[in-house]
């Protein structure tokens, strides 16, 4: 569910779906929809991750890593000069991200990302 969700919000603000209706962004057509505003937008940035790197829906799907993480990670994964970097300083590659938020709370991660 949450992986068609964020597939979902990703493409109706790809498509810029939310003007249609009158929003000025994706908060507002989540709102509109039904559900609280972070949420949609964390749908959409998760969804722009699965559409980068295919292996974040399998982590989704699997339990893996959950919606919240996945957005936290989103400027990773749409920036190519933005890299986590191990111990040794060297850059961590898409998989080895998202083992390394998989066990990692959300807060944390965003941190690490800003």
């Amino acid at each position: 569910m949450d992986l068609e969700r964020a597939r979902d919000f990703a493409a109706a603000e790809a498509a810029r779906h939310h003007l249609f209706y009158g929003c000025a962004n994706i908060t507002q057509y989540g709102r509109l929809v039904g559900f609280d505003g972070r949420r949609a937008r964390e749908y959409a940035a998760a969804g722009r991750v699965i559409e980068r790197h295919s292996p974040a829906a399998q982590a989704l799907l699997s339990g893996d890593i959950g919606i919240e993480a996945l957005a936290a990670l989103e400027p990773l994964f749409t920036q190519a000069d933005l890299r986590l970097l191990d111990e040794e300083g060297k850059p961590l590659d898409d998989a080895e991200t998202l083992a390394w938020a998989a066990v990692r709370p959300e807060r944390e991660i965003r941190d690490a990302v800003m």
